[in-house]
């Protein structure tokens, strides 16, 4: 089973606050935030550019291998209103069943704490 290490992973808890103060943790458990995916193995080779400026280039073995990455990266987004901005994505719609109303003003985004089921989730 390849997703037995994620279980050593400590939870992340996603503390939100809506406009009119409602705060809401939302929790996603190691498996719900890293995923496997396969990579190209490469070794490294030094070669000289102009024949004298050693340069370290990567070079493909043709095999592949299992890797496993966060599944949310750093992204600075600042707006002057608001300040800093998280983009929550992918891992929160695995995890939960997601809501949004649009006509709100502000607009409006809920979360149930259960998965969609309209697909198994990311395979492993």
């Amino acid at each position: 089973d390849n997703t037995t290490g994620l279980n050593e992973l400590p939870p992340i808890h996603f503390h939100l606050v809506g406009s009119h103060g409602n705060r809401r943790t939302l929790k996603l458990d190691g498996n719900g935030y890293v995923f496997s995916t396969r990579e190209d193995e490469v070794h490294y080779v030094t070669k000289h550019l102009f024949g004298v400026f050693p340069v370290k280039v990567a070079v493909p073995t043709g095999k592949q291998r299992n890797v496993c990455i966060p599944a949310f990266a750093a992204h600075k987004y600042t707006t002057v209103r608001n300040g800093p901005v998280w983009i929550l994505g992918t891992p929160l719609f695995y995890e939960f069943q997601v809501g949004y109303d649009m006509q709100a003003t502000p607009p409006a985004i809920t979360f149930v704490d259960r998965p969609c089921g309209s697909c198994s989730g990311p395979s492993f």
